[in-house]
């Protein structure tokens, strides 16, 4: 699932442009909680709609936004270092730091 601070129509376009969409079971967008990341709510959204539990989720973010939003959900995170949010920040410490997408089979 992914969650995003764009909007849903966005997100979805850009999966659709790279022909990406049937690899995730839903989106949750920036009008799907009235709280955005930080705050926990959009992750636990996504959670409610997979029916998972924090312990099994990962959040693969690039910036801090989504490393704390992680945090605060209870959940694991990973900042993909490519990015160009650059470097975390604020002190906030991601569970893993990925420098190309394979490295998520390790963790996975």
């Amino acid at each position: 699932c992914i969650v995003t601070s764009k909007r849903k129509i966005l997100a979805r376009r850009g999966l659709e442009i790279f022909n990406l969409q049937d690899y995730f079971s839903g989106i949750i967008g920036y009008e799907d909680t009235d709280k955005h990341k930080p705050n926990p709510d959009p992750i636990n959204k996504a959670l409610s709609l997979l029916n998972a539990k924090p312990e099994e989720a990962i959040m693969i973010g690039d910036s801090v936004f989504d490393i704390k939003c992680a945090k605060n959900a209870g959940i694991k995170s990973a900042f993909v270092s490519w990015s160009e949010a650059g470097d975390y920040q604020d002190n906030i410490v991601p569970d893993y730091t990925i420098g190309e997408l394979s490295q998520l089979l390790d963790i996975i």
